[in-house]
């Protein structure tokens, strides 16, 4: 039998639904054993006596999926959402789903409103696309005026050997984490490889429609503070950090944990992690507990440092913004109006070993605000950090900057009352981008701030945590629209990495484009992706983002690492009607006969290697029709091109896929995605002009055959079809698929 406790249960609620002004109430306390009071483990309201149905409740029943997605995510993932809703009452229920999209104010979301019987389960598969037509990231709250709703969530990495997925269940708005609470989110692990280890990405929804502030702390296991993440979200919106422990630390973090807090009254938040394996894409969900009145440990004290540091530091000059260009200090100052959003502290360096580790602290009288790791990739140039408030209190604020935990520099300004002297934000042209034997160019239209990752073939990846240069010679040079500064805005921005002339290594590069954060729009954000060999494109990729991270992409470069001695030119052998012939049937040596779109069409074409290097990598050549690639091929070359060798080719092609009647002009490109930094790029084309004709002979056995090998081609290795790897084929070029 069970009955409401007297006056226990329902009075919390009431509380409850009181302090949340508009917002109500879901998951109430139910009575357990013999009337002790006990939380719902899975947010199931109160039954009536005798559990015959569902008490119809005065107030709106919410259960909340803290993440849900329909994406492409980083290393190739592919993330997918499933719903379940329960209705374990003995009524026929009603209840709305509501899609609170990422990045954005949620007070009037899509929503869909479904009916479910007594004793049913419903589920929903990939529910935010297949219910709401969308792709992205979004937080998901179901609401209900009945109390007999079990909401379940499984968000899942769809690969096509199978799945790897994480239970989220919804949560009743009783488990949000309200004023004067904490949400601490444990079991945390985070690596700077891509390809090793796990990645941690933060995940909270503002509960309530009024705006609020989130302030996220990161510790070690050990409680070491690491440092602090601030968040200001608009009414119901949804936000995610990737890589969180990125935000203020360069080192692994092996075991740590994350508290959430608000300093806004009345804010009520849900809050999680998402642990993903980074050598499978399987993810664990990891839920906030919930902590009434729980405080930080003390910061870790400073051991002695044991090797002075060396080189020149500072001193600090404290201002309203910063040219990213040349990071010169915008309305520097020692003392500030009340009203500032945000105070950057700019100091410049030299002398010293680069990626020097240095670890920053902000104290505002006296008491630590955040702080965090970086490096310092040069030996010399000039660092900033900033600090920020909505707007920030009046004080005396403190700048402290350790290497090897020593002060190495410190300096401290003021805000006091009076008006602010506001900066103008200014949109700069970027600077000069690098492009060496190998450079990755990212542009994009707008304010938004993504990022260029590029995965080196050793397994160094280079972005903005790691700039480089690394052991190769790689680095970004180029980041704009950083962290949403307004000093950092590009008119039109760009983000680039590069290798010197030369210094490129051979093989294959990973690169992608991860969307950091949300300023001022477009939503979405085109982007162009580029590679550029020796100063010349080689690859071209256009997309579009919204919230998330693109498609991965690769590219190879091949022998010489860009810097030359490889050289394919189109040739004409001895016999041959030209250096690419096209004929109906298999014939040697290799003449043009007759063509016709019912039957195949089989190309030739003759390549020698006339650099001064041999070829050890794989080559591809692309087919053309008309001036437009529509197919292309690898050659896989495990046996080498040695200088001066001359290799023939022969594909079988699919005339009716890809060519239809009339003279068209064919042509075949070798190395068609400059893999290789020919000494000679105008010379590893041929092209042919050919009728292909609607003829069909009779009878069918007349067609094909071989003619006889000539003694003039008999010494020209021949490359057969089966040996040929088809690589891409369509009506126009597409990215490589991973």
């Amino acid at each position: 039998m069970w009955n409401w406790p007297v006056g226990v249960a329902v009075s919390a609620l009431l509380v409850l639904c009181a302090a949340l002004g508009s917002v109500t109430v879901g998951g109430a306390a139910r009575p357990d054993g013999d009337g002790g009071v006990g939380a719902s483990a899975l947010g199931v309201g109160p039954r009536t006596q005798g559990g015959g149905g569902a008490a119809q409740a005065t107030a709106i029943w919410e259960f909340w999926v803290t993440t849900a997605a329909h994406l492409a995510g980083a290393a190739g993932t592919n993330w997918r959402t499933d719903l379940e809703v329960h209705n374990w009452g003995g009524t026929q229920v009603s209840f709305t789903v509501e899609l609170l999209k990422r990045d954005q104010a949620n007070t009037s979301p899509q929503s869909r409103t479904y009916s479910l019987g007594p004793g049913q389960a419903v589920r929903y598969n990939d529910l935010v696309s297949s219910m709401f037509s969308f792709s992205g990231a979004a937080a998901i709250k179901v609401s209900s005026t009945y109390d007999s709703l079990i909401v379940t969530s499984r968000t899942f990495n769809d690969q096509p050997g199978g799945t790897y997925g994480q239970f989220v269940r919804g949560r009743p708005l009783a488990e949000a984490v309200g004023p004067g609470e904490q949400g601490r989110v444990i079991h945390l692990t985070h690596n700077r490889s891509t390809t090793s280890g796990y990645r941690t990405n933060l995940l909270f929804v503002n509960a309530t429609t009024a705006s609020m502030q989130l302030n996220i702390d990161l510790y070690t296991a050990a409680g070491a503070y690491l440092g602090r993440l601030q968040r200001t979200l608009s009414g119901y919106e949804y936000k995610q950090i990737d890589k969180a422990f990125e935000g203020v630390t360069g080192s692994d973090v092996a075991d740590g944990y994350a508290v959430f807090s608000s300093p806004t009254s009345g804010a009520y938040f849900f809050a999680g992690a998402s642990v993903i394996d980074n050598r499978t894409g399987d993810a664990v969900f990891v839920p906030h507990e919930k902590v009434l009145g729980g405080t930080p440990p003390p910061p870790t004290p400073s051991p002695t440092a044991t090797t002075p540091p060396s080189g020149s530091y500072g001193p600090i000059t404290f201002a309203t913004g910063v040219n990213s260009s040349t990071g010169a200090p915008i309305n520097p100052g020692t003392s500030f109006a009340y009203g500032l959003t945000r105070l950057y502290g700019i100091w410049p360096w030299s002398g010293i070993t680069p990626n020097t580790a240095f670890r920053y602290d902000w104290y505002r009288n006296g008491t630590s605000i955040g702080g965090g790791n970086s490096t310092l990739p040069y030996a010399s140039g000039v660092a900033w950090q900033w600090t920020d408030g909505s707007p920030l209190p009046v004080g005396t604020y403190q700048l402290v900057i350790k290497v090897n935990n020593a002060v190495v520099v410190q300096g401290q300004c003021q805000i006091v009352g009076g008006s602010t002297p506001t900066p103008t934000a200014t949109s700069t042209p970027p600077p000069t981008p690098g492009t060496g034997s190998l450079a990755f160019r990212l542009t994009w239209n707008g304010t938004n701030d993504l990022d260029l990752y590029v995965k080196e073939p050793n397994g160094t990846t280079i972005y903005y945590s790691n700039k480089g240069p690394t052991s190769t010679g790689g680095r970004l040079d180029v980041d704009c629209n950083a962290g949403c500064d307004p000093a950092r805005m590009c008119s039109s921005p760009i983000e680039n990495v590069f290798w010197p002339t030369g210094g490129a290594p051979t093989g294959t590069y990973e690169f992608w484009v991860d969307w950091y954060k949300t300023c001022s729009g477009p939503t979405p954000t085109n982007f162009t992706l580029t590679v550029y060999v020796n100063g010349a494109v080689a690859q071209t990729y256009t997309g579009s983002l919204n919230g998330v991270d693109s498609q991965h992409y690769t590219y190879t470069l091949g022998g010489g690492g860009g810097g030359g001695g490889t050289n394919l030119t189109m040739v004409t052998p001895s016999g041959w009607s030209g250096c690419v012939v096209c004929n109906y049937r298999e014939v040697n040596p290799p003449v043009y006969e007759f063509l016709s779109i019912y039957y195949t069409t089989h190309v030739y074409w003759a390549v020698q290697n006339t650099g001064s290097s041999a070829i050890t990598g794989p080559v591809k050549f692309g087919f053309f029709r008309d001036g437009t690639q529509f197919f292309t091929i690898n050659y896989p070359n495990s046996s080498g091109w040695p200088v001066g060798g001359v290799l023939g080719f022969h594909y079988a092609l699919d005339t009716g896929s890809y060519i239809s009647a009339g003279t068209h002009t064919f042509m075949v490109k070798a190395d068609v995605d400059n893999a290789y930094a020919e000494t000679n790029e105008s010379d590893n084309t041929c092209s042919t002009t050919k009728e292909w004709t609607t003829i069909v002979f009779s009878p069918p056995d007349e067609v094909g055959g071989t003619l006889p090998l000539s003694d003039e081609t008999e010494d020209l290795p021949m490359v057969r079809p089966e040996e040929l790897l088809v690589v891409d084929q369509g009506e126009l070029p597409r990215p490589p698929k991973v």
